[in-house]
């Protein structure tokens, strides 16, 4: 499971509602579509990774600043 979260570009495979462009190492761009027409383009950055544990990111810019992280787990993954 680790390996296919780690790659972003499966994201919208889990999660639909967003899009993702990969900008360099580490950096992407996600757009979430909040609802017909309107969409939300932020920049984030992986900024921690613990093979087969965690993987962190958060934001790039100040206009709404996000952060999160999916850690796994022999029994549970917790998003």
């Amino acid at each position: 499971i680790y390996s296919f979260v780690r790659d972003v570009e499966n994201w919208p495979k889990f999660m639909p509602d967003i899009d993702v462009l990969p900008l360099g190492q580490d950096r992407f761009e996600i757009t979430k579509r909040m609802a017909p027409g309107v969409e939300l383009q932020q920049q984030i950055w992986v900024s921690e990774e613990i093979p087969d544990q965690k993987i962190a990111w958060h934001s790039l810019g100040d206009e709404l600043p996000h952060r999160g992280s999916f850690e796994f787990s022999l029994s549970l993954i917790h998003i």
